[in-house]
Order: C-alpha cells, then structure tokens, then sequence
C-alpha cells in the first residue's frame, strides 16, 4: 500500500474540525539534526498545523506538539535525509487525539516532501522542490525558487505566491490563488473550484490554467505581453484588456474561444473551461 493510500483510510472520525489552540495536555517534542547541502525533508501527518520555514543553518529542527499520548512522532535519518511520521497508535480514535502541529526550520536548499490529511501547510523561503499532497487542508507556499507541485482533494485553497520555479497546482474541489510569480512555467487544473492569476507574465512563458466548472480569473497589467488562448464549452469570456483579436475558424463546434495578442505576445497563456466563467482583466480594476 502506497503512503498516499495509507493517509485515505483514516476513519471518517478524521474529517471533523481541528481546535485552533493548543490543549492543556499538549506534548512538546524538539529535535535537531546534523544535515548537507541540499537534504530531503519527507513529513508525513495525519491532520494539524505545518509550517515549513528555510533559513540559512546547515540543521533541521523539528518541533512536535501532540495533542494526546495516541500519536508517536517517528524520525528516520540516513544520508542527508530526514523522515518524520505521525504515528497514530489508534486509528479509531477521535480527530482531536490525532492531531500533531509541526514546526519545521530547515536548510533554505532543502527538497521538502509533505503530505498531511488536514489541518495548513505553510512553506517559506525554500530554493529546492517542494512537493505538497493533502486531503482536506489549506496550502500556503511562499518564497519558493524551486519546483512547486501542490496537490488537494478537499475544499481548501491551494495558494502559491512570490515564488519561481516550475508551478503545477491540482484541486478537485479547492480553489488555487496563483500570485506575483516569477515563473515561465505555470499550470494549474481545477474540477470543481475556481482559479485566480494576479500579476505578470514572464516572456517566452508557458501558462496552462483550466478548469472543469469552476471560474478562471486572470488579473495583469495592461502592459503585460501575452499570446492568448481562451477556452469554454458552456461558460463566457470576458476581457477589459484591449486584445487584439485573431481571425479564426471555430476551434470547436458550439464552443467559445478568444484567441488574440496583447502588445508583442512574448508569454503564451492558455485559459479553458467546460461550463465555467473566464475573466481577463486588467489589474486593479473593478470585478465585471
């Protein structure tokens, strides 16, 4: 059984609110550990908070807060690698005797592998690749130079900001907020929730943003050089920018697409939907 199927058959009992504060009888653990450049930090936790913080110390400190004597915190480390795992040692108990919030202060070139059922993960400050993957719980990657894969089945957003790597963002029923990247290689998949662009574009870029029923807004500035490429079944496309449209067949029978160049068309920026509602609009503007 692979670990991603090992955290879906937590009991239903999983799925119910996580306490915001500590509890009285919380149990606090810190450990530190010796690492090279460039170590893989892999966390995995059932449900609570994470943060994730690169600095420039060549060690990994991990603070864990159990919320009851039900979880063991595991540590395995080989040759620049480091594994933390939250034991339950039993699966049938409540949400609250489950939950271990983690702190994390790691090397700033660091490869981070997290995967957590509930609870925030927050990343800040990591050269290295970052790889998310949760259940129900809000994502939060900042400061990112690295490879960023962040992955949600549940209804929380995923929010990637001021980061720039390669981004690839993928929510079943979250939203996405994509935000002030520097990256020229973004891709973004949504079925059910909706997905926000705010900022430019770098050129020669490549942006892949689609989504199934949830809306595509795009917020750049009226400078931005952007080739065009807007996608919908069912949905409408709507722009305040003045794009310059091109003269095309039909790309699909009874669909609706907007293919058009603002100013030089350095970056290219694909937009699709099935019944969901697309938006190009220019920054700071008001919502249409």
């Amino acid at each position: 059984m692979t670990n991603r199927q090992t955290l879906l058959t937590l009991p239903v009992a999983l799925m119910l609110a996580i306490p915001a504060t500590s509890a009285p009888h919380d149990h606090r653990e810190e450990k530190i550990f010796n690492v090279g450049d460039s170590p893989t930090i892999i966390l995995v936790n059932y449900s609570g908070m994470i943060s994730v913080q690169g600095g420039k110390n060549k060690v990994v400190t991990v603070i864990g807060m159990r919320r009851s004597e039900n979880v063991e915190i595991d540590t395995e480390v080989g040759p620049n690698r480091v594994r933390i795992t939250s034991h339950v040692l039993d699966e049938l108990a409540t949400a609250e005797n489950t939950v271990v919030d983690y702190e994390l202060y790691v090397p700033e070139q660091s490869n981070l592998e997290i995967r957590s059922n509930m609870g925030v993960v927050t990343v800040h400050n990591i050269r290295g690749q970052v790889s998310v993957d949760v259940v129900e719980a809000e994502v939060k990657v900042a400061g990112v130079e690295g490879y960023v894969n962040a992955s949600s089945l549940g209804r929380k957003a995923v929010q990637v900001t001021q980061s720039k790597g390669t981004i690839h963002a993928t929510t079943v029923t979250g939203d996405i907020v994509l935000d002030q990247l520097e990256s020229d290689n973004v891709k973004a998949n949504s079925t059910l929730g909706n997905i926000t662009y705010k900022g430019d574009f770098m050129g020669g870029g490549s942006y892949n943003l689609s989504s199934t029923d949830g809306q595509i807004s795009v917020i750049c500035d009226e400078e931005a050089s952007v080739e065009w490429e807007a996608r919908t079944v069912k949905g409408s496309i709507k722009t305040d920018l003045p794009i310059k449209s091109k003269q095309h067949r039909p790309l699909w029978r009874d669909r609706h697409s907007l293919l058009g160049t603002l100013n030089e068309g350095a970056a290219t920026v694909q937009l699709s939907t099935f019944s969901g509602p697309i938006q190009i609009k220019r920054q700071s503007s008001e919502e249409f």
